[in-house]
């Protein structure tokens, strides 16, 4: 397993690391790091994965960027910022912060797709085609 430095520990650790290694079966004296519960086909997943994508005027992006900065530069903006602005090049697709009445935020440039599914409220899937949305509880 890859070595996690103190500090990404700590940002793990406040962003639902006991719930997920509980979800792997870990018992509280195990927490929070048993990472030989985590099974490898996850672990290879997770590390393939990519933190943007672009598509026919789209960027899917789990918290936003700031388009007057080179992508590669903007991880940890990807990951954790809660005030980039909307898109003006192309509609971002964004989560990470949640909408206040559960239904997703359409304005120009930004589709906030986080519902709340993390606090209780409904997990949303959308066509960005239409704006179609289906959730669920």
């Amino acid at each position: 397993m890859e070595t996690i430095y103190f500090k990404d520990a700590i940002v793990w650790l406040r962003n639902g690391a006991q719930s997920t290694m509980q979800s792997y079966g870990a018992s509280q004296e195990q927490f929070p790091f048993q990472w030989d519960l985590i099974p490898q086909e996850h672990v290879d997943f997770l590390a393939k994965s990519v933190l943007w994508h672009r598509e026919k005027g789209f960027l899917f992006v789990h918290s936003g960027i700031y388009e007057n900065k080179p992508l590669k530069y903007q991880t940890e903006i990807m990951l954790w910022s809660r005030s980039c602005p909307p898109g003006k090049k192309e509609i971002h697709i964004v989560g990470h912060n949640p909408t206040p009445d559960g239904q997703p935020c359409f304005e120009p440039g930004r589709y906030s797709l986080d519902t709340g599914a993390g606090l209780g409220e409904p997990l949303t899937a959308c066509d960005v085609l239409t704006k179609e949305i289906w959730q669920a509880t």
